[in-house]
C-alpha cells in the first residue's frame, strides 16, 4: 500500500496523466469498454449522408448542483477526528487527493465516529466513486443505532443523493422525506432548508416545474432567515438550472451569478466550480462565448485541482459547444468525446445523454449522418429509460431533424409527435409551438 500511495502521489505532483481509482472490478471494466469504444469510433469510417445538416436545440444541460448532506464538514457535529478529518479536507481542496484519502481511511479506522464516515462518502463522491460512498453513509446508519436521531437524518440524506444520482427517483425522495421528518422534529430548520433543495431537485428531474420552483424558493427563504449563505448560494444555482430548462437563460444567468457571488465569498470551491460551470452554460445559449469560456476555464482549473471529475465533464462539454458555435467542429468533437469518456465512468445516465446529444450535433455538422443519428438515438433511449421527459423531448426533437435531413419524414414525424407531446405535458408551450411548425412542414 505505501509503494501504491507514493506511485499514486507522484502522478498527482507531475500532472502529465490522467488517472483514476476503481473501488470494484465492474467498475475497472465499464471504463475499459468505453475506452475500447471511443478507440473504434476513432478509426471507423463514417457514412456522410448530407453535409451542413443543422440539428435544432442541441444546447447543453446543466450540471446540478452539490445540494444537501454533502456540503464543508462544518455542517455535522464535532467528533473525535475533527482535526484530521479537516486536514484531510484541506488536502483535498490543494488537490492533494492521495494525501486526502490517506487522512480520511484513517479518520474511519477507529470505526465509531459518524462525522469521519460522512467526511469519507462526500470525499469520495467528489471523485464519483459513488458505491464506496454508499458504503459510508449506510455506516452511518449501523452507528446511530435507536431512536432516528440526527445522524439518522444525515445518512438518509446522503442515501436519497446517491439514489438521485442513479436515477432512482422514487427511492431518491423516499430518504429525502425521512430524513425531513427528522430534522422537523428537531426544528434543525438549516437541515430542512437543505432537504427542500434536494426535494426540488428530484421535482425537477420529474419534469414538475412549478413544484422544484417552490421547493428551491422555499429552500432559499429558510435558509436567508437563519443567515445560511451555502445553502442560499445552491438555492440560487439550482433557480437557475430550472430557469434554463423552462427557456429563459438571462434570467438563468442572473440566478448564476447570485450564487456565484456567495461561493467566492465564502471560497467554497466545489459551489464556485458548480456556478462557474452553470453560468457559462447559460452565456453560451445567449451568445456571450467570451464570457462562457472565461468561466469554463476558471471552473475546469479548480475542478481538476480538487478533482471534482463531474464539473470536468461538463467543462470540456461546454468548451466543446463554444467550438461547435465557433464552427471547428473537429475542436467540438476532441472536447465532448473526452468529456463522455468522463461522464461514462461516472456512471451518469442524464449526463450521457446530455453530451450524446451535443456529440450528435458534431456530426451532424460534420456530415456524418449516420454517427448523428447512433448518437442521438442512444440519448433518447438513455433519457426514456432514466426517465428524463426534457432530455427525452430534446432526443426526440433532433432525432426528427436528423431523420428529416435524410428523407425519412415517417419516422421524423414520429420523433417529432413524442417531442410535442412531452413538452406539453411539462408546460413549455414555445417548443410546442416549435414542433408543431416542423410537423407542420411535412404535411
Amino acid at each position: 500500500m505505501r509503494k501504491v500511495l507514493r506511485f499514486r502521489k507522484r502522478l498527482e505532483k507531475e500532472r502529465r496523466l490522467k488517472f483514476h481509482a476503481f473501488d470494484a472490478k465492474e467498475e475497472f471494466a465499464s471504463a475499459l469498454r468505453g475506452l475500447l469504444g471511443k478507440w473504434r469510433r476513432d478509426h471507423e469510417d463514417g457514412c456522410v449522408v448530407r453535409r451542413g445538416s443543422q440539428i435544432g436545440g442541441a444546447s447543453l444541460r446543466p450540471i446540478p448542483s452539490e445540494a444537501g448532506e454533502l456540503g464543508s464538514p462544518t455542517e455535522a457535529p464535532d467528533g473525535p477526528n475533527r482535526t484530521l478529518i479537516d486536514h484531510a479536507w484541506s488536502l483535498a481542496n490543494e488537490g492533494k487527493l492521495t494525501n486526502a484519502e490517506t487522512l480520511f481511511a484513517k479518520a474511519i479506522s477507529r470505526g465509531d465516529d459518524p462525522e469521519a464516515f460522512r467526511s469519507y462518502g462526500a470525499f469520495l463522491l467528489r471523485l464519483g466513486r459513488r458505491a464506496l460512498a454508499g458504503v459510508m453513509f449506510e455506516r452511518i446508519v449501523e452507528l446511530a443505532g435507536e431512536p432516528p436521531g440526527l445522524w439518522h437524518a444525515i445518512a438518509y440524506g446522503n442515501l436519497g443523493l446517491l439514489r438521485e444520482l442513479s436515477g432512482d427517483l422514487v427511492q431518491a425522495e423516499q430518504y429525502q422525506r425521512k430524513s425531513l421528518q427528522i430534522h422537523e422534529q428537531r426544528g434543525a430548520r438549516d437541515r430542512i432548508a437543505t432537504v427542500h433543495l434536494n426535494l426540488g431537485i428530484i421535482a425537477k428531474r420529474r419534469g414538475q416545474f412549478s413544484v422544484a420552483e417552490a421547493e428551491f424558493r422555499e429552500a432559499a427563504a429558510l435558509a436567508l432567515e437563519i443567515g445560511r449563505e451555502e445553502t442560499v448560494s445552491q438555492a440560487y444555482n439550482n433557480l437557475g438550472i430550472l430557469y434554463r430548462s423552462t427557456g429563459d437563460p438571462h434570467r438563468a444567468r442572473q440566478m448564476h451569478r447570485e450564487a456565484l457571488a456567495i461561493a467566492d465569498r465564502l471560497e467554497l470551491h466545489q459551489q464556485v466550480t458548480t456556478a462557474c460551470t452553470n453560468l457559462g452554460i447559460a452565456c453560451t445559449e445567449i451568445g456571450e462565448l467570451s464570457t462562457a469560456r472565461e468561466m469554463f476555464g476558471r471552473a475546469l482549473s479548480i475542478s481538476q485541482q480538487i478533482g471534482f471529475e463531474e464539473a470536468i465533464a461538463f467543462c470540456l462539454a461546454g468548451i466543446g459547444r463554444i467550438h461547435l458555435i465557433e464552427e471547428q467542429p473537429e475542436l467540438a468533437l476532441a472536447s465532448l468525446l473526452d468529456a463522455l469518456q468522463t461522464i461514462r465512468r461516472l456512471d451518469r445516465s442524464d449526463a450521457t445523454a446530455n453530451i450524446l446529444v451535443n456529440l450528435a450535433a458534431v456530426y451532424g455538422r460534420l456530415g456524418k449522418m449516420l454517427e448523428a443519428t447512433r448518437h442521438m438515438q442512444e440519448a433518447f433511449d438513455i433519457s426514456r429509460a432514466i426517465p428524463d421527459p426534457l432530455g427525452e423531448a430534446l432526443a426526440a426533437f433532433n432525432l426528427g431533424a436528423l431523420h428529416h435531413a435524410t428523407g425519412d419524414d415517417r419516422v421524423a414525424r414520429e420523433m417529432w409527435t413524442i417531442a410535442r407531446d412531452r413538452y406539453a405535458g411539462l408546460g413549455l408551450t414555445q417548443q410546442v409551438a416549435d414542433v408543431d411548425s416542423r410537423l407542420k412542414s411535412l404535411e
